[in-house]
């Protein structure tokens, strides 16, 4: 449910952010999305939403992340039981339009990344290399690879903190300090 969550959620926001803003540009979407998505914002909706009580008796080392990923498996069931306009009206009023979002620090270097390259005309690409451990336990080993050529590695908890490590990674190493020497 999750992974439909996901989807459901990165749609409806999208889909506001484009209608909200039709004068802004891809770039300024993408970033916003981002952060309106992200693990540290679904995590503050969620445990403001979410009764905590819900998760006495499951067995998880990934608490860190519990809140973020039943949000977005509520999302989806949402979706399932209601519909597109009943979810797209949740996702509005509790996630877009939360008490967390002015508070959303811009950390999201898959974002950063994103512009970078699409300005320079690079190629990006985020590859599953490996998933281990028990479902109650996950781990995902994923790659970045930058216009076809593997630049870093990373391990964590869900895809997207891994693709977020990558970006982070490359960002600093890549971007920071050769981009600015060699393209700018």
């Amino acid at each position: 449910l999750e992974f439909l969550g996901d989807a459901i959620l990165n749609l409806v926001v999208s889909e506001y952010l484009y209608h909200k803003y039709p004068q802004k540009k891809e770039g300024y979407f993408s970033k916003k999305r981002s952060e309106l998505v992200s693990r540290k914002h679904l995590n503050l909706v969620g445990k403001k939403i979410i009764d905590p009580s819900v998760f006495n008796n499951i067995k998880t080392n990934n608490f860190k992340n519990i809140y973020g990923n039943t949000l977005e498996a509520i999302i989806a069931v949402l979706y399932k039981e209601k519909g597109y306009a009943f979810v797209a009206n949740f996702v509005e009023k509790e996630i877009i339009n939360s008490s967390f979002t002015n508070n959303i620090k811009e950390s999201d270097y898959k974002s950063r990344l994103f512009e970078l390259a699409q300005k320079r005309k690079i190629d990006i690409k985020y590859n599953i290399v490996k998933i281990s451990g028990p479902d109650h336990n996950r781990r995902f080993t994923v790659s970045l690879c930058l216009d076809g050529v593997k630049k870093t590695e990373e391990k964590a908890s869900t895809i997207k903190e891994a693709e977020q490590k990558n970006a982070k990674k490359t960002y600093k190493l890549y971007f920071s300090k050769i981009w600015k020497l060699n393209l700018n």
